[in-house]
């Protein structure tokens, strides 16, 4: 069992040689994602009200990080990162 963060970190680690900058912005708004995250998971009392925002920044945080993951390991963007939070699929 291994933190989320830990395992992001690895794989930044094993296969590229930039290693994540966790000063930068999208690190750090990824971390409060991963609270949200916990706290909806496993919350202590009642669960947290969450509006639009936080969630619209915990989507924005992870696209960056998958971008920058993607760019450190593969060489290019992610593909659907430009589509940043649009989608085609109607629910």
């Amino acid at each position: 069992m291994q933190r989320l963060e830990d395992r992001v970190q690895f794989l930044c680690r094993r296969f590229s040689k930039v290693p994540i900058d966790r000063t930068a912005s999208y690190w750090g708004e990824f971390m409060e994602a991963a609270r949200l995250r916990n706290n909806l998971t496993h919350p202590k009392a009642d669960p947290p009200a969450i509006g639009e925002s936080p969630v619209k920044r915990a989507l924005t945080a992870i696209l960056q990080l998958l971008n920058h993951l993607y760019r450190s390991i593969y060489r290019k963007k992610l593909p659907a990162y430009n589509r940043d939070l649009s989608s085609r699929l109607s629910f």
